[in-house]
């Protein structure tokens, strides 16, 4: 409808449009696939908005266009004497793509849960450069940290560069019975000059709450 349509108002059918139903309460919110008598105030949000801001998570998040759209087309082309159930569209969208979906559909609709993740720390790190002196064949290292101050407004200030972290070579027991070995060297070549990152972020919603790290 977006690209068909594109002067119209779309809001309501995107993620951002559906977040102020998602906020609501939880005691009278029902999930989308709930019989029809049993969905109350959230009948026209579950049978419309909803659906659609997942299905454009779907595509332009968690998969690629074209795994999203082939599936589609081809469920809906079985023909009239066909009548395809929800369950049918997600797996074909599963065997199409060789991808579990089940925690999106759960996610989407089967609970009425939704996200809330807090980002509570970033660091940022380089891997250490070096710099042989010819005249004393010493070396120089580049100095560089974190400064990860506080300001008044409580947000980070990372005017003081990464911090440097050295790649070192890996232990020979920590390959134990494995033959294959990693290139240390080639590790480093690609990391070099790179800004790499680790962030912590933490569940605060409907999901079980804790702690979680990703690396970039």
């Amino acid at each position: 409808m977006s690209e068909r349509y594109p002067k119209l108002d779309h809001t309501g059918n995107t993620p951002k449009g559906i977040v102020n139903f998602m906020k609501g309460d939880k005691s009278i919110m029902r999930p989308v696939m709930a019989m029809s008598d049993n969905q109350g105030r959230s009948f026209g949000s579950n049978g419309y908005s909803k659906p659609a801001a997942a299905l454009t998570v779907l595509r332009e998040t968690v998969m690629a266009l074209n795994f999203l759209t082939k599936p589609l087309r081809s469920t809906l082309s079985a023909g009239p004497s066909s009548t395809p159930s929800p369950s049918d569209f997600f797996r074909t969208l599963e065997d199409a793509s060789a991808v579990d979906l089940d925690w999106f559909w759960r996610g989407w609709f089967y609970t009425t849960d939704n996200v809330d993740v807090t980002v509570d720390e970033v660091k940022w790190f380089k891997v250490k450069s070096t710099q042989v002196d010819p005249e004393n064949k010493g070396v120089k290292v580049k100095q560089g940290d974190l400064s990860a101050k506080a300001s008044k407004d409580k947000s980070v200030d990372f005017g003081g560069g990464p911090q440097e972290l050295t790649v070192i070579n890996t232990p020979d027991d920590a390959y134990r019975d494995f033959r294959s070995r990693i290139d240390d060297n080639g590790v480093r070549q690609k990391l070099e000059g790179k800004n790499l990152y680790e962030v912590t972020s933490k569940i605060r919603g409907s999901c079980e709450p804790g702690d979680h790290r990703v690396d970039f």
